[in-house]
């Protein structure tokens, strides 16, 4: 009976509005409604948009150590690390 709840639950789609702050609200919502959780959620976002485009260019010494950096913080951000 638990296995049944248990994918009933994954399969069912999340209806609520997402209660991010503005400021901390990824886009589009990642279906976070914790303060904190949305905040991880739109860093974790905007960490993953500065290595792409900083992996699309021929980089420069400092321009590797923030695409280093940014790394790092991806893996932490993630679980990772």
């Amino acid at each position: 009976m638990s296995d049944y709840i248990e994918h009933f639950e994954a399969t069912m789609e999340d209806a609520r509005a997402c209660t991010c702050q503005p400021d901390d609200r990824p886009d589009p919502c990642t279906r976070k409604f914790a303060t904190g959780h949305c905040w991880r959620a739109a860093v974790y976002q905007e960490t993953r948009g500065h290595i792409v485009k900083l992996k699309n260019v021929d980089r420069e010494s400092i321009e590797q150590e923030m695409l280093d950096y940014f790394m790092r913080v991806e893996r932490a951000l993630d679980g990772t690390f």
